[in-house]
């Protein structure tokens, strides 16, 4: 079990997702990355997941190649489904315009009893009604 790379928590500490009508905390990346950390990066196949996550993006042609595909991306998961990628769409979308076939991935699962209550009211997609979270803060960037 390897913790993630200093580097890459120290360049996305700043990520935040903020609850508009919840009585919920703010949640950051630095938060989610520090749950995940002893977890072992897994190979998910490139093409499987982009087809269950819907769209990723596109247009800024200069992130995604600038992305890094040493660090791996999160994604969410719920029953036995992967929902969406939390961090790392250019990443992923630079393993798909490379035709990779697998990606490393950090699996945050919703159905856990070890998971944070906080993350689940956040991020399960069930649960939303409605816009519920102010999109992502980037403050800082790869």
């Amino acid at each position: 079990m390897k913790p993630l790379s200093e580097s890459w928590r120290a360049q996305r500490l700043l990520l935040t997702w903020t609850p508009v009508s919840l009585d919920l905390p703010v949640v950051t990346l630095g938060q989610v990355i520090d749950y995940l950390e002893n977890d072992d990066a897994i190979d998910i196949n490139v093409m499987a997941l982009s087809l269950k996550v819907g769209a990723l993006p596109t247009r800024s042609t200069e992130r995604i190649s600038a992305a890094s595909l040493n660090y791996p991306i999160i994604v969410v998961k719920k029953g036995d489904q992967y929902k969406f990628v939390l961090d790392g769409n250019h990443r992923l979308q630079k393993a798909i315009n490379l035709g990779a076939k697998s990606i490393k991935s950090k699996i945050l699962d919703l159905d856990s009893p070890e998971i944070p209550e906080v993350f689940v009211k956040l991020f399960d997609p069930s649960l939303r009604t409605g816009e519920r979270l102010k999109t992502l803060h980037r403050r800082a960037m790869r």
